[in-house]
């Protein structure tokens, strides 16, 4: 009788335990994914490698996915003044002088601005270039400004000073490229710091007042 009860004890004492462990288990299943398993996908994201999994991962935790910069999300503006019509109106060459050296008849501006988005469409921040050059209708003969403005961040974007790249086309041909890229790193309050992007963007600028662009996320 004395075993009996000795064993009734245990096995007492064993549902208990497994009791326990059944209830503790689902939790334990339920709880989210780690900060390097995020840190993992937040990078695929912004390196356009990301797989449906990596998505799925981080619309898991919706303050991590609000805050994951997506370039498949990127938003992109471009704006320039417009030539002197008169000058364009008689073709080129119509207001030139004498070539590089010569005094500029005009000059104009263009900014191409990116915005960018997260995951889940919020905006994360907007990065802009803006210059000015000269140009006589022949070729362009200077630049007058070449500037870049963050128009909005969120927080969690934090630019290293000065630029990843800064370069610019000597004057005097029919074209001049002005470029800029950025390096950025990115953070979340709750984790830290997961990764860097490297925005860049092109302005190309004419001999006639003209310009195009390009960016690269």
């Amino acid at each position: 009788m004395g075993v009996r009860r000795g064993w009734g004890g245990v096995i007492t004492a064993l549902a208990a335990v497994f009791g326990v462990v059944g209830l503790v288990s689902p939790a334990s299943a339920a709880a989210g994914p780690s900060a390097e398993q995020l840190f993992a996908a937040a990078d695929r994201v912004v390196h356009l490698r990301a797989s449906a999994a990596d998505r799925a991962l981080l619309a898991s935790v919706p303050e991590v996915a609000d805050k994951v910069v997506d370039p498949a999300r990127t938003k992109v503006e471009f704006d320039r003044g417009q030539p002197a019509k008169a000058a364009l109106a008689g073709g080129a060459g119509t207001a030139a002088k004498t070539g590089v050296g010569a005094q500029a008849s005009e000059y104009n501006w263009a900014y191409v601005k990116v915005t960018y988005y997260s995951t889940t469409g919020f905006q994360v921040y907007t990065w802009r270039q803006y210059v000015e050059w000269y140009y006589d209708y022949v070729v362009v003969t200077g630049w007058k400004n070449r500037l870049d403005f963050i128009d909005y961040n969120d927080g969690t974007a934090n630019f290293s000073p000065g630029f990843y790249t800064n370069y610019a086309d000597r004057p005097g041909g029919r074209s001049a490229v002005s470029v800029m890229q950025k390096a950025v790193q990115h953070c979340w309050i709750q984790y830290g710091c997961w990764g860097w992007s490297y925005p860049r963007t092109q302005i190309n600028t004419f001999y006639n007042g003209t310009a195009t662009w390009s960016s690269f996320v």
